[in-house]
């Protein structure tokens, strides 16, 4: 009668530790499965702005640069390359930012408008792109004839952070060159890249 007692309980003991080996694999299973969707789902939400880029057509390199608050803190990315007719312009806002309008200047320094101290007006620059609507991407297409070869690229883009409730916009620019000034940091030069058409020359324009 002892052993038979002794028998049942061993065989109690095992089943209890089957089943607890059991459900710990079933667990660490979940766990294994559950991270890669989440790693999956980040990569698909943020995105890849150079999948959108008509590369078939782009003669240029692909010239990219920060979007800037005043602060420099980062709220977006710019690409600018051209084909054998148009400059392109595009500016993509990540995850925790939108836009509403922006405005792009294309032109000589001397040229730029300003205010009386001594700050950028860009509601001067010559190109626009607005909205009623917020948006995650913003994008300018120049024809190249409108344009000289070297010229000071300006662009300022209402940003607006998705962490606040209010419709309050900032004014973030494009990253510039030489320095971080409120002036001097929000423009630079920039250089056309003029391309073959068809295996023929590349085009020849007077400046």
């Amino acid at each position: 009668m002892k052993k038979l007692n002794t028998s049942w309980k061993s065989l109690i003991v095992l089943s209890f530790f089957s089943i607890i080996s059991t459900l710990g694999l079933f667990i660490s299973c979940e766990k294994e499965s559950i991270e890669p969707l989440n790693n999956l789902q980040m990569k698909t939400d943020q995105g890849n702005p150079h999948d959108h880029l008509q590369k078939e057509n782009i003669c240029s390199e692909v010239l990219e640069r920060d979007l800037l608050l005043n602060d420099n803190q980062t709220v977006g990315t710019t690409y600018i390359y051209n084909d054998p007719h148009f400059l392109y312009v595009d500016v993509y806002a990540p995850r925790d930012y939108s836009f509403k309008n922006a405005h792009l200047y294309l032109g000589e320094l001397e040229n730029m408008p300003t205010l009386i101290n001594g700050d950028l007006n860009y509601k001067r620059y010559q190109y626009f792109n607005e909205s009623s609507v917020l948006r995650k991407e913003i994008k300018f297409k120049i024809p190249l004839a409108d344009l000289h070869k070297k010229f000071v690229v300006s662009m300022m883009v209402q940003t607006k952070s998705e962490r606040l409730d209010e419709m309050n916009f900032s004014n973030s620019w494009i990253e510039g060159d030489g320095g971080s000034t409120w002036v001097i940091g929000r423009f630079f030069q920039h250089n056309t890249v003029y391309c073959e058409i068809n295996n023929e020359a590349e085009l020849k324009r007077d400046f």
